[in-house]
């Protein structure tokens, strides 16, 4: 069987920033620190790390928001719905048996689950 890893960049198979601004916010919250959405979506950088840099969170609180953030990421990242435009491939490569592996900018590999 041939390996097939897909890179999304949000937007190419499932829009997850809206999970990310959420998450990243309610974690800020939780820290005390208050963010308007515009404000962390001006702040998004290519790993989670620099959008938190971007906010001006110290060093040490933005390895623990990062964990915290990822695990609630990861918890949500099932209820993402798959772009339309993509689902239809997806669901071709599903029927093939296609073990397939999606890899957003701020996450860990996560098995796809085309619907």
């Amino acid at each position: 069987m041939k390996k097939l890893v897909i890179f999304d960049f949000d937007g190419t198979i499932a829009d997850s920033k809206k999970l990310y601004v959420e998450i990243i916010r309610t974690s800020l919250l939780k820290a005390l620190f208050l963010y308007p959405k515009s404000r962390i979506v001006k702040a998004l950088g290519p790993k989670l790390n620099a959008t938190l840099q971007n906010l001006n969170i110290a060093p040490k609180l933005r390895k623990k928001l990062s964990k915290e953030i990822n695990s609630w990421i990861t918890e949500k990242a099932a209820s993402l719905k798959v772009c339309p435009y993509a689902a239809q491939t997806l669901k071709k490569l599903k029927l093939r048996k296609q073990k397939m592996w999606h890899k957003t900018l701020m996450l860990d590999w996560l098995p796809i689950i085309a619907t």
